[in-house]
């Protein structure tokens, strides 16, 4: 004899399904817009099958260190980024 109905195991498997729903790391992307002016970092994860803005992070570029198109000083441009990345606070390394 069934101590409990069969379909109370599917309904275990549901409810089970449900909480890990909430345990998976949600996917996170970066993305970097560099300017002659400013470094924009934005993250973005997938919720639901939508994005959502987690977080959003602008930092001044130093003068001249990109001139027509073309970075003149890598070293100031690197900073500049990691600024704004650490600004954001994410973990995410995944950039776009």
């Amino acid at each position: 004899m069934w101590r409990t109905s069969p379909f109370s195991v599917l309904n275990g498997w549901k409810e089970r399904k449900s909480v890990l729903r909430f345990v998976r790391k949600k996917r996170s992307l970066l993305g970097l817009d560099i300017t002659t002016s400013s470094v924009k970092v934005v993250e973005l994860s997938l919720v639901a099958g939508q994005y959502r803005v987690e977080c959003l992070a602008v930092e001044p570029m130093p003068p001249n260190a990109i001139s027509d198109r073309t970075v003149a000083d890598p070293q100031a441009v690197g900073e500049a980024i990691a600024r704004a990345v650490r600004r954001t606070g994410s973990a995410c390394r995944e950039v776009a």
